[in-house]
């Protein structure tokens, strides 16, 4: 079995773990991770806000929009996220989200070994590096 550092490491998905749908009289769910590897964040990128493009190694992410005015990137191309969008970034790929008017929020549920060691910055406003 790999270690969690490395990058041979069989929890990081390639693909997007496939969600599980629930519907009933209430309403309805759908859950991304069960008994699985896993991270989730709550990302709130302020007004005027970008994130570093950047890729991993070890990780798969699922990023799910909540608010309007998001604008992400996702090797190489460009878009304004929709709420409730569902962004996959499989390992690898490079990525950032930025607000360029009002902040917004989008849920990260990282699938794979979580580690910000596990960063590659390839451009950066704020003079991070690695």
């Amino acid at each position: 079995m790999p270690l969690p550092d490395d990058p041979t490491n069989h929890f990081r998905p390639v693909i997007r773990p496939d969600p599980i749908r629930e519907a009933g009289e209430w309403g309805r769910a759908v859950q991304h991770a069960r008994n699985t590897v896993a991270s989730v964040k709550l990302v709130t990128v302020r007004a005027g806000g970008v994130h570093s493009l950047q890729y991993h190694h070890q990780r798969g992410e699922l990023w799910i929009i909540l608010d309007a005015g998001l604008l992400v990137e996702v090797d190489g191309h460009s878009w304004d996220a929709t709420v409730g969008e569902e962004i996959w970034i499989p390992p690898g790929s490079t990525h950032r989200v930025s607000a360029p008017g009002d902040a917004g929020r989008f849920i990260e549920v990282s699938f794979g070994h979580f580690s910000e060691i596990d960063v590659t910055r390839l451009e950066d406003a704020y003079g991070r590096s690695g």
